[in-house]
C-alpha cells in the first residue's frame, strides 16, 4: 500500500514511472494508494492488518504517529528531478531485505 498526501491521480503516475524505469516491480502499479486524513498516517487504515504487522517507509518524520515509530523506516526526501544519482530507494531495499532475512 501507499500512503500519500498527494492526490492518487498523481501518485499512480510516479508508481507507473517508476515501474516504466525499472526502478519498482510491473506489480507496483496496481498496488492501492492509502486515502488517509489528519495529521499523521495511522497505520490503522492498513485493511486486514495490525499496525504490528505493517512498515512504513516514509521522509516526512512529522506524518509519523509517535505510537507507531518503531513500524518506520525512514528514507531521505527527494524532489529534484534532475538527480539522477539517487540510491535511496536501493539503501530502503537493503534495509527491508535484512529485516527479512534470519538472523544468523
Amino acid at each position: 500500500m501507499v500512503f500519500t498526501s498527494v492526490r492518487t491521480e498523481l501518485a499512480r503516475k510516479v508508481m507507473a514511472t517508476l515501474v516504466e524505469y525499472g526502478d519498482a516491480p510491473a506489480a507496483f502499479a496496481d498496488v492501492e494508494v492509502v486515502a488517509w486524513q489528519g495529521k499523521v498516517k495511522d497505520l490503522g487504515f492498513v485493511r486486514d492488518a495490525t499496525p504490528a504487522e505493517v512498515l512504513l517507509v516514509d521522509d516526512q518524520e512529522r506524518a509519523i504517529d509517535p505510537a507507531q515509530r518503531d513500524r518506520w523506516i525512514a528514507v531521505a526526501e527527494w524532489d529534484d528531478p534532475a538527480v539522477t544519482d539517487d540510491r535511496e530507494l536501493e539503501r530502503v531495499r537493503a534495509v527491508l531485505e535484512a529485516m527479512r532475512s534470519p538472523a544468523t
